[in-house]
């Protein structure tokens, strides 16, 4: 089922895609903090996972997209966090 059917909200659709492709656990997800994104060589910098273990795993272009949109969506609303998805 396309993820455009599952949810309209941004903020799910970009939580969903981050989990998906990246395979972080809802935690994880929302422990995420901006410097933890490295957009150039899409990668995802998890600190603290499972295991008390840091690890990197992959950031998918169309997942980037979103949280991009997300992150937008969020300044517009003058609601900038140190987390993305608080």
């Amino acid at each position: 089922m396309p993820l455009s059917l599952v949810t309209e909200n941004i903020k799910h659709k970009a939580m969903l895609m981050l989990m998906h492709s990246g395979g972080l656990r809802v935690g994880e997800v929302g422990k995420l903090k901006p410097k933890d994104i490295d957009s150039d060589r899409g990668l995802i910098h998890i600190k603290g996972s499972k295991g008390r273990k840091n690890r990197y795993t992959i950031l998918s272009r169309s997942a980037l997209v979103t949280l991009r949109k997300y992150h937008l969506s969020t300044a517009r609303k003058g609601n900038i966090r140190n987390t993305y998805m608080r």
